[in-house]
């Protein structure tokens, strides 16, 4: 991996929203999968509700966390979407981003991703910053 420019806004905006509808598609198959596991398996109503309502949020926050934890420091260092659009993640000195650097910037891309308009077009996104990381086109 070497050093990069960053990827142009467009290409990451698209990018994202192709792992939108991927996490969306997970989320939604692992939902259904547990819905009929609790609906066969659980005993009694009480135990349905506490397993669903704890069920849906560890699939709503785990496995978008997972996605782009895991990918981001893994094969390719790169989405689905950013696959797609030949893009990749790394540290600004073009080194690999590795899972705790990875698992950070998923939930900061989360909480902080909205403040992006807020800086000038061009500039890397708050979150890349304070974890030193960007986003750059894959090398052909």
């Amino acid at each position: 991996m070497g050093q990069g420019n960053q990827a142009p806004v467009v290409r990451r905006l698209l990018a994202g929203l192709i792992d939108l509808l991927a996490v969306a598609l997970l989320v939604t198959v692992i939902g259904l999968v547990l819905s009929v596991a609790i609906t066969v398996g659980a005993a009694s109503e009480a135990e349905k509700q506490g397993v669903a309502f704890w069920g849906a949020r560890l699939i709503l926050v785990v496995i978008p966390w997972l996605y782009f934890a895991r990918l981001e420091r893994g094969l390719g260092y790169q989405t689905f979407g950013k696959s797609a659009l030949g893009l990749q993640v790394q540290r600004t000195d073009g080194q690999p981003l590795g899972f705790p650097r990875a698992a950070l910037r998923a939930p900061l891309k989360l909480f902080l991703g909205w403040t992006w308009p807020l800086v000038l077009i061009g500039q890397p996104p708050l979150y890349d910053r304070l974890l030193s990381t960007q986003v750059v086109a894959r090398p052909a």
